[in-house]
């Protein structure tokens, strides 16, 4: 009853008192847009607060014409511009006025910068196919701001996307123990997307010595791994990471499936947190496994996670009954899938059928 009237209290008083505007700040970047919205009706700030409040709330609602000219309008009220150089820098570029980004950028006062702006200004550079000055001012800004993790991260992903896999893995090699963790696992990531396996591995083996008992660091290794096609260090990484953090326990079930390592496979699916993940691969495992008994005994639960009628699911199921010699019932789920990609599947089982029917059913009975 107490924590009730105190529940209770805390609405009464939002409802009565206005909220400040960090509060009010708060809830845009949380996302509460409309509680916002509210919350700004009793505002008692400064005329410029209101503004700014406003703009923001615009650019949370991806409407950047509005949102550049609150934040314009916000300009001619103050004599203090720094926060909303980079609200309007953030909106310019997100409308892809790249060009009035880089024209604000340099007509900054002198006096005032920020990390945010370079990065948002080499970005846009990089917007106008402008690579040389994009580097030159990703440069300039890492000098200044050495330890900026945003500008670190988005200097790499510059690099990389120019092919230039070599120059950072280079420097980075060089000194590890200049960048924080995330940053590294960040790196390693972007490799594997670009299919620079080897350098992403030996990178994130690198991480793994300076944290050997991180979570996250032994999961991304794992997963370069398993892309290189080497499943058995993968699980043996994997099982490690999900020993850490349950997270990963999905991942690490899913690498045994792969392994026909069922038992293994059911082990950690049982720590799998998501419903729909957790059934869905307990469905793969059966399937694997050729368990008919098992994979119709989760009939309920694909009915519960809306994915009974899924083609492929059907088609499991009918080949379940299909090896239980159960042809009607087989044939029954048979007629109800519509996925092309699947009909000679269906023709063939059917066939199949047909043959087992005129041998005898013991010919496909499991």
């Amino acid at each position: 009853m107490k924590f009730f009237l105190l529940y209770i209290s805390f609405f009464f008083l939002k409802s009565v008192y206005a909220l400040s505007f960090y509060q009010i700040e708060t809830l845009i970047q949380s996302g509460n847009v409309e509680q916002a919205i509210t919350a700004l009706e009793k505002y008692e700030g400064h005329e410029v607060g209101r503004v700014r409040l406003e703009a923001l709330i615009e650019l949370k609602r991806k409407n950047y014409s509005k949102a550049i000219a609150l934040f314009k309008l916000a300009l001619t009220k103050t004599d203090q511009p720094h926060n909303l150089f980079t609200g309007l820098m953030q909106s310019l570029y997100s409308s892809k006025a790249y060009a009035e980004v880089i024209e604000f950028y340099n007509q900054r006062p002198k006096s005032l910068n920020s990390p945010s702006w370079t990065l948002i200004a080499a970005a846009s550079y990089q917007g106008l196919s402008s690579n040389s000055k994009a580097n030159e001012l990703y440069q300039e800004g890492l000098k200044a701001y050495p330890h900026f993790s945003p500008l670190i991260r988005q200097y790499w992903s510059f690099l990389i996307d120019l092919n230039l896999f070599n120059v950072v893995y280079n420097d980075v090699t060089r000194d590890l123990d200049r960048f924080e963790l995330e940053d590294l696992l960040y790196l390693g990531a972007l490799y594997k997307q670009k299919k620079q396996l080897e350098k992403a591995i030996y990178l994130l083996e690198l991480a793994q010595l300076k944290s050997p008992n991180h979570a996250n660091v032994l999961a991304e290794l794992a997963h370069g791994y398993y892309l290189q096609g080497d499943l058995h260090t993968a699980s043996r990484l994997y099982t490690r990471a999900a020993r850490l953090n349950l997270n990963y326990s999905y991942q690490a079930a899913e690498t045994y499936i792969k392994l026909k390592q069922f038992t293994h496979a059911r082990y950690f699916n049982q720590f799998v947190i998501e419903e729909n993940k957790k059934v869905r691969q307990m469905f793969s495992i059966f399937v694997s496994e050729g368990n008919h008994y098992k994979i119709l005994s989760l009939l309920p639960a694909l009915k519960k996670i809306n994915i009974y009628g899924e083609p492929q699911v059907q088609y499991a199921l009918a080949f379940t009954h299909f090896k239980l010699g159960e042809f009607k019932k087989m044939e029954s789920l048979l007629g109800k899938i519509e996925s092309s990609k699947l009909d000679e599947k269906i023709r063939q089982l059917r066939q199949q059928a047909q043959f087992c029917r005129s041998e005898g059913n013991w010919k496909c009975h499991v």
